[in-house]
């Protein structure tokens, strides 16, 4: 089971794989098809299970478990990696060159992905840099996430970008891409040995 909570919002990942919402539905954070707010957790239908849950201030991802990336809420900033500004429905989020999702993390208004085969993904709010992608645009989708100093590297262990439960960030490293002088930051996830 597992629990998030968001600006007057909670969703909750029960035992079978079921996504449950309660409270204020800004944006259609409650993915009900409408913008009613609710005091009672709902079920948010969809035809699959899930395994991972992560939520911020008014936006949400979950990854099912097929590996695919799923999101609902606020999309202003682009966090959902969706080109409509907002959702009413949990909604299916395309990319990350094929590979299933491992690891999912929210900031205010942007969001991480962290790919099987290691692959770093970003969208949203990049005021301040911290997609790592080089510049300050904000990306409405996902794009790789390319980074020249270590400080990346550091945040994403300081926030345990792997699924806490299960994975964990056991190194992180800086590969060279062939095509530029730019670095790739890939993190590798692999089952917890309980040591």
């Amino acid at each position: 089971m597992s629990i998030s909570a968001g600006c007057f919002y909670t969703v909750v990942l029960n035992h079978d794989g079921r996504l449950y919402i309660s409270g204020f539905n800004v944006n259609g954070v409650l993915a009900q098809g409408t913008r009613r707010h609710e005091r009672r957790f709902l079920s948010i239908h969809s035809a699959g299970s899930f395994l991972k849950l992560e939520g911020s201030l008014q936006h949400w991802l979950a990854v099912d478990d097929d590996g695919r990336l799923w999101a609902c809420g606020n999309n202003h900033y682009g966090q959902l990696g969706l080109l409509e500004i907002e959702t009413l429905f949990l909604r299916a989020v395309k990319g990350f060159s094929g590979e299933r999702v491992a690891s999912i993390a929210c900031g205010l208004s942007h969001s991480l992905v962290c790919t099987a085969g290691g692959l770093l993904f970003a969208a949203g709010c990049n005021s301040d840099g911290q997609l790592g992608v080089g510049d300050f645009t904000n990306r409405s989708q996902f794009v790789a996430a390319y980074n020249q100093a270590i400080n990346l590297l550091l945040f994403l262990q300081d926030v345990g970008l792997c699924d806490r439960d299960r994975t964990r960030l056991r190194s992180s490293l800086l590969v060279q891409r062939p095509d530029a002088d730019t670095l790739q930051t890939r993190c590798r996830c692999s089952e917890a040995t309980g040591s």
